[in-house]
């Protein structure tokens, strides 16, 4: 039996009761619609912005970042990272993740700031960890612009951008893990 718990947005941590290979039972209420809906997303692989509010990117590591032009100024934003789909705790007190590789894109993107200091901590270059991904939405002249930020937890560092919405793709299968990320090998073996 594992422990687990659901945070804000979708995220598990310790304390629920449930099988480790399923998801926590639906239950009543608000939460257990916020569960069902996110066993219905992972089956279905693709997330956009309308599940953002049921989603968590917490400890999450980026891998890869990559831009492609597009119309207007403005363009994508594509990401690679290992998503944390549940954080599991045995009776022993350790914690397993289930994470699946996903290819994260924000759409129409402008103004992107980055800043990522991978000499301030002496880290190993690598796949950095963010805390999370939050929105905002700022009045401008003439639009309301949407705005995200990406805190990065490890090495120091932030990505925030304008964009109108995203769209996260399954990339590979899912894997049960000891730590919060992915090696190469295990991105690559679900493709």
């Amino acid at each position: 039996m594992v422990n687990a718990v659901r945070h804000r947005r979708g995220a598990l941590t310790p304390n629920h009761s449930f099988q480790p290979t399923s998801l926590p039972s639906p239950g009543s209420g608000k939460a257990a619609a916020k569960r069902v809906h996110q066993v219905e997303r992972m089956e279905a692989r693709v997330w956009t912005e309308a599940d953002y509010e049921q989603m968590s990117w917490h400890d999450n590591h980026i891998h890869a970042l990559r831009f492609v032009e597009g119309q207007d100024g403005t363009g994508d934003l594509i990401l690679d990272l290992d998503y944390i789909l549940e954080w599991l705790k045995g009776d022993g007190g350790g914690f397993r993740f289930r994470i699946i590789p996903v290819t994260l894109t924000f759409h129409e993107v402008m103004f992107p700031k980055i800043a990522v200091n991978y000499a301030s901590a002496s880290a190993a270059f690598g796949p950095f960890m963010i805390h999370g991904i939050e929105r905002r939405f700022e009045k401008r002249a003439h639009y309301t612009a949407q705005v995200w930020k990406l805190p990065i937890t490890f090495p120091n560092g932030e990505i925030e951008f304008e964009a109108q919405g995203f769209t996260q793709r399954a990339a590979g299968a899912i894997v049960e893990s000891e730590g919060q990320r992915l090696s190469i090998s295990e991105r690559d073996s679900g493709t």
